[in-house]
């Protein structure tokens, strides 16, 4: 499992072993992720199991202040949104990735999708026009001092890393 795979146990819902799992993160990432990644860390070994799900939850699920749903922070709850879920249900499919209790364009989903290696320019897309912009858009709903921040400016450092630069438009 690669580092994208092992972001996916941070942004799901938490659980004993969550301390475990940012120290494998931690591990595999380069140093600007790293640093964050140890903030969130510093967060979890402070914190009681009641109190890390209370924030996930407050944070991710019901009335969530940042819902991990890529297409929603892209499209909104358009006919676009459920286009691209349909979209990324076929890719999932093809690439035999087994089916998963999130929606398609749950950010876990995705970037479990990314560890799996789809083809360089469908990934270059995804990262690019998806990923990049609503990590972004979804940190910015988040207030800085909420540990989940710094997952996610973690995951938009990591995302930039693997992206190409967008191609120029002839003038």
């Amino acid at each position: 499992m690669g580092l994208f795979g092992r972001v996916v146990d941070l942004l799901a819902y938490p659980t004993p072993r969550l301390g475990a799992q940012v120290r494998a993160c931690l591990a595999l990432a380069p140093p600007g992720p790293a640093a964050r990644l140890q903030t969130f860390l510093d967060f979890v070994d402070g914190s009681a199991a009641g109190g890390l799900e209370e924030l996930y939850t407050g944070t991710f699920d019901l009335q969530a202040a940042c819902p991990p749903y890529v297409g929603f922070h892209l499209f909104g709850e358009d006919w676009r949104r459920s286009a691209f879920m349909a979209e990324l249900s076929r890719r999932y499919r093809e690439r035999g990735l087994a089916a998963a209790p999130e929606l398609p364009d749950h950010l876990c989903q995705l970037l479990r999708y990314l560890d799996a290696g789809p083809p360089a320019d469908e990934a270059d897309e995804l990262v690019r026009e998806c990923l990049i912009p609503a990590v972004a858009t979804m940190r910015a709903r988040l207030e800085a001092t909420n540990p989940y921040a710094a997952v996610l400016e973690a995951v938009a450092a990591l995302l930039a890393t693997t992206a190409p630069p967008a191609p120029r438009e002839a003038p």
